[in-house]
């Protein structure tokens, strides 16, 4: 994937939930950069939006599908998600609950996800009456063993088609 301005990375995260709106808002008050990646309207305008407000991840959506590439997002956090999963930094059941999830929103926001219905759709179907790890304590020691069954069944399918899928989108 070609290099992103850090800046936009930035707009992406925030929309990812990987940063707060104060976060945010600080960044974009101490960020002297951002300036020239705007006219001096919609510039002023990031400057004047109230970011305490409900409707600060709309607006900011709406400033990157303005003065963005919304597809450039889209790749962004499927590659994002992608390296989480392939990483261990989130576990399988809610790995496939996320990319169910993304690729119902892409589907409607772009039209092609940059994920396979198979890798979105598939395992989270199989995966669906497994608990995720902060449900666990919910359950007792053998009803969980028999409830976990099928993510050790698919896991070396899952992670496998994960790193082909994040290769592919690398080298696109």
């Amino acid at each position: 994937m070609n290099e992103i301005n850090p800046n936009r990375i930035t707009f992406y995260k925030f929309l990812n939930e990987d940063i707060s709106k104060e976060s945010l808002e600080n960044w974009i008050y101490e960020n002297k950069e951002l300036e020239k990646s705007f006219q001096i309207d919609h510039y002023n305008d990031l400057l004047e939006f109230n970011y305490k407000s409900r409707e600060t991840k709309n607006y900011i959506k709406s400033v990157v599908k303005k003065n963005f590439d919304w597809q450039e997002f889209e790749k962004w956090r499927t590659i994002e998600l992608f390296e989480k999963i392939k990483n261990g930094k989130i576990e399988l059941v809610l790995a496939s609950r996320k990319l169910r999830e993304l690729y119902l929103d892409q589907e409607e926001e772009i039209g092609k996800p940059f994920v396979s219905i198979g890798l979105a759709i598939g395992y989270e179907s199989v995966l669906d009456n497994c608990p995720i790890e902060s449900e666990y304590h919910l359950w007792n020691s053998d009803s969980l063993r028999k409830q976990l069954e099928p993510i050790e069944l698919y896991r070396d399918n899952f992670l496998i088609d994960v790193d082909k899928e994040l290769t592919e989108l690398l080298n696109t």
